[in-house]
């Protein structure tokens, strides 16, 4: 039973299958019913005569034939008119789509040239952008240079003086209050004088009466004060009678 890919010979009814007719499956599926009827094998075209009209066969040496695989090698004619009907057999719907596959990649690359102008465009105004901040950044820098110099000029010697001078005048101010804050004089009036009495032992007693808790630890001096005077003497009271 010949198979469905084999080829018969139209002149000699020889079958063929696709490898000994040097044919391709691809060209095979392409080939109509009527094509594949009067498909004419190697041999039979060799032994057609000339186009001079001769009825002198070609010579049996000069067959193109494949005898190692048994094939018949296809004429220059065969060729010629396999690709006709290569051409003959292209459906009209193939060539449509193709006609609409060219039109949409027109349409797609239309697009894409658009999209790539539109970036053109951001990317010029992007830089435009970038440019005035360059100037703009320049111009900071050479304020801030000015106010840089301007600053170094100003801190003369002068000015660092009158600095250091309200810092001690506050020095001063701070251990006066200092010293007014330590000042513990008491002052007691009313105490006749009389010679070798001790008044610390007065002050004490008075202290005592006064429910006042003070030892004689915590008195530095006392002393009549005929003329009053204030005497320091570290956290100590000093009683001037």
């Amino acid at each position: 039973m010949p198979n469905k890919f084999d080829l018969q010979c139209s002149m000699c009814q020889q079958p063929y299958d696709l490898q000994c007719a040097n044919i391709k499956l691809s060209l095979f599926n392409r080939m109509t019913g009527d094509q594949k009827t009067k498909w004419k094998c190697g041999l039979c075209i060799n032994k057609q005569p000339k186009t001079n009209n001769t009825d002198t066969p070609v010579r049996v040496g000069v067959e193109r034939v494949n005898r190692n695989r048994g094939a018949a090698a296809v004429s220059p004619q065969d060729l010629l008119d396999d690709d006709r009907a290569q051409s003959e057999t292209i459906p009209a719907k193939d060539l449509q789509l193709l006609m609409m596959e060219v039109r949409q990649f027109k349409e797609e690359m239309g697009a894409t040239r658009l999209q790539i102008e539109l970036l053109n465009g951001t990317l010029a105004g992007l830089a435009l952008r970038i440019d005035e901040s360059n100037r703009k950044i320049e111009k900071l820098e050479a304020h801030v240079g000015i106010l840089v110099g301007r600053l170094a000029d100003s801190s003369t010697s002068t000015d660092v003086g009158s600095l250091l001078d309200t810092i001690e005048q506050l020095k001063c101010d701070l251990n006066e209050r200092d010293q007014e804050l330590l000042c513990n004089d008491i002052e007691i009036t009313s105490i006749p004088e009389e010679r070798g009495v001790n008044l610390i032992h007065i002050v004490t007693t008075l202290a005592v009466k006064l429910g006042v808790n003070l030892s004689e630890n915590d008195l530095v001096f006392s002393r009549y004060q005929h003329s009053y005077s204030r005497c320091f003497f570290g956290k100590k009271s000093t009683c001037s009678l």
